[in-house]
């Protein structure tokens, strides 16, 4: 059966639906209509329109090939999509040689960075759902001798992450297959060196000469959480009172004060509502929100303020996992499990509950169940097979 009406119309049509199962049956229902919902051009435009669903999270463990996809569960609507999504994507990670030990640097706009041992000339990129990977060259082949000597001399260790894609780069065709590593250097006199990769270049760039830190909480980022945040990257520690910023257009980096309240506090950086930043502090089985205003440049121009608290179900220990496309996974434990009595007395380990808080809204949802010793680290945003263009 085919349509009469126009592409143009139709397309209207398709991108009134919002939700990205009812698009999948619209799809199916004549050749026409699959065209039409096939086609790059289209994806894109929904893909601006409409964030896309949260299919489960990435479980990851200090080698990549022992991690896991959690998948979301009924009676979430996008537990369908999330088990094709599963079904069709890799992650496994079959390409990756077995007898080194990689580890996931961070997961962003459907790609998996990975790197060996922390070395900055084994970085690789991953598409799991398409299973394409690009090999990132080293800092060095940039580099001249002598630059590449003082880059390396009293190198503590590496940070490598993925810059994500602004919302208007999602929205052209040539920017699909782009994207950034953003490479921090933490060395041993405390400062802080930074490249960004470039995929369209092929070539690293230095981007931050040095920052020098004046205490010695950042030398260490693997105990730091790194959130993102209206084009600015932000590092917060569990006893700290102030934060690291990095803004991504200047490349700039500040320090940020922190409300009192969230001194030796689980928190969180997200983008709140009305453009405003938002402090999310884990307290007292409750969630306190904070926020302030941003400057068009990331500055801060006013204090925190707390916005609103919401209550966690009683008789749990929470903890904040990651945040992707307007959602926080949260993880509850049973209140009354011992993790050093259960390892003691070989005790088979508690199921934990997750959930996602909906940022815009502050809704709640169901996300799935699974054994505690999961690392909620990074939260997967998709949309299913049938409407996901390659990344790479």
């Amino acid at each position: 059966m085919a349509s009469d009406l126009p592409v143009d119309l139709l397309e209207d049509i398709f991108l009134r639906l919002g939700d990205a199962a009812d698009l999948i049956r619209a799809a199916a229902v004549c050749a026409s209509f699959h065209h039409v919902v096939s086609d790059g051009r289209f994806l894109r435009r929904f893909r601006s329109l409409y964030r896309p669903p949260v299919l489960g999270f990435l479980d990851c463990r200090n080698d990549a090939l022992f991690c896991s996809f959690h998948t979301a569960q009924p009676p979430r609507c996008s537990a369908p999509a999330a088990r094709a999504f599963a079904e069709a994507a890799d992650f496994a990670f079959s390409f990756l040689d077995g007898d080194i030990c990689h580890r996931i640097d961070d997961v962003r706009d459907g790609r998996i960075l990975f790197s060996r041992n922390f070395r900055i000339e084994d970085l690789l990129v991953y598409d799991p759902l398409h299973r394409r990977h690009i090999q990132i060259p080293s800092i060095c082949s940039d580099l001249d001798y002598h630059t590449v000597h003082m880059v390396f001399r009293d190198l503590n260790c590496l940070e490598p992450f993925l810059d994500p894609a602004t919302d208007k780069e999602r929205e052209t065709e040539e920017e699909d297959l782009q994207f950034r590593v953003i490479c921090n250097l933490y060395y041993t006199e405390k400062k802080i060196s930074t490249f960004v990769f470039h995929s369209v270049t092929g070539k690293w760039q230095a981007a931050v000469a040095s920052f020098f830190i004046e205490n010695s909480w950042l030398v260490c980022p693997q105990q730091l959480r790194r959130d993102y945040a209206y084009g600015c990257f932000y590092w917060t520690k569990f006893d700290q009172r102030v934060m690291l910023m990095l803004e991504t257009r200047e490349m700039k980096f500040s320090i940020v004060d922190l409300p009192p309240e969230s001194y030796c506090r689980h928190k969180t950086v997200v983008e709140a509502v009305e453009g405003r930043l938002g402090l999310l502090v884990l307290a007292n089985c409750a969630l306190y929100i904070y926020s302030k205003t941003c400057g068009d440049n990331g500055s801060h121009v006013k204090d925190w303020r707390c916005n609103n608290s919401i209550p966690l179900l009683y008789g749990y220990k929470w903890s904040l996992g990651g945040v992707a496309e307007g959602y926080l996974l949260l993880r509850g434990v049973p209140r009354d499990y011992d993790i050093l009595e259960s390892s003691r007395e070989s005790k088979e380990m508690p199921d934990a509950r997750y959930y996602t808080l909906k940022l815009d809204t502050l809704l709640f949802d169901w996300l799935c169940v699974s054994k505690f010793d999961t690392n909620p680290d990074y939260l997967y945003a998709s949309f299913p097979p049938s409407l996901s263009l390659p990344s790479l």
